[in-house]
This record gives structure tokens, C-alpha cells and sequence, in this order.
């Protein structure tokens, strides 16, 4: 048996805009926390980002303990608000950063509800964050819930067991698959 690994040191959204303050920085948005019935259905709770002026907007988290150099993936539920463009001003809703000063870029990204593709994140260079945009419009919003950045076959065994959870903590699956 092995334990499940979710990189997120957040994955309840417990108190977002003072996590996100304090952990990575938030630019030009307000963060709400809410507990989400958007689809897909999910009682999961999440937050908001609302943009407050116009342009770009953005908070980001960073993951101190994800491993670099293995493959891993992100996955997260979102929802955009009413009246809402899209896609954000610059990249994809929710990305993860990494690398030295000289190479600091989005390794990987979701552009809607799902699962990414395989990041792996350079060793070395600054602390690792998930980074979350906001719509480019004032008092636009999404909703983000049920985010997750761990390893491919972890995210699949953790869907078989509680689809759609954001795995706090880690989970130790039972021995053959018994319920």
C-alpha cells in the first residue's frame, strides 16, 4: 500500500485570501471563499477571484514540498461567473509556475475543469507556486474548487476512491481495492 499525495499545502481553501496573501501574493483581485454548486456538482469548498479594476489579475500559492524532476499533473474544478470573457487577459485560469529567476514560467495549465497534461518542474530556482487568474473585466469572477497537483496514478487512484475531492491530507486506499 502507499499513501496519496496531493501538493496543494491548501486543498480545503481554508481562509484563501489571507493564505494567498501571506503565501505566493495576490495582484488586482479580491479572493472570496465560497462552497461551490457549480458543475460539475460539488460541495467542496473553494474560493473566488474577483477582479477589481480592469486588466490583469492574479494570486498565487506556492507549493514548497512538490517534488521536481518527476511528472506530475493539475487538476482543479472551476466555474466562470456570469458576464464573464472566456479565458483570462494572459495564459489559462490556473497554472503552475517554476524554474530559476532567469527561466520563472508556467510549467502547465487548465484552461477549464479537468486535468492537465504531465508537468515536470525544474530542480532548483524559487519556490513552485499554482498560480490563479482572474477575468480580465472589473467585478468579473471564477470559481475555483477541488484543486490538486500530485502525480498522475495518485489522481487516478484518489478518482476511484472520492471522485471529485480535493484530497486534505493524504489517503491510504485499501489493500486489492476493498471498500
Amino acid at each position: 500500500m502507499t499513501l496519496l499525495h496531493n501538493f496543494n499545502p491548501n486543498p480545503m481553501c481554508v481562509d484563501m485570501g489571507n493564505y494567498l496573501s501571506g503565501h505566493g501574493g495576490v495582484s488586482n483581485c479580491n479572493i472570496l471563499n465560497i462552497v461551490s454548486h457549480y458543475a460539475p456538482p460539488s460541495d467542496f469548498p473553494g474560493f473566488c477571484v474577483e477582479t477589481i479594476a480592469d486588466g490583469d489579475s492574479w494570486c498565487g500559492m506556492e507549493c514548497p514540498d512538490v517534488p521536481r524532476n518527476t511528472p506530475l499533473v493539475l487538476a482543479a474544478n472551476m466555474a466562470v461567473g456570469d458576464n464573464t470573457t472566456s479565458k483570462p487577459l494572459y495564459g489559462s485560469w490556473v497554472n503552475v509556475w517554476a524554474g530559476p529567476e532567469t527561466d520563472w514560467r508556467s510549467r502547465g495549465s487548465l484552461t477549464s475543469s479537468g486535468v492537465s497534461g504531465d508537468i515536470t518542474l525544474p530542480s532548483g530556482g524559487k519556490t513552485p507556486q499554482i498560480v490563479f487568474r482572474g477575468p480580465a473585466k472589473a467585478g468579473q469572477r471564477i470559481y475555483i474548487w477541488s484543486i490538486y497537483l500530485g502525480t498522475r496514478a495518485d489522481y487516478e487512484t484518489l478518482q476511484r476512491y472520492a471522485p471529485g475531492a480535493p484530497l486534505a491530507g493524504s489517503l491510504m486506499p485499501l489493500r486489492g481495492g476493498e471498500a
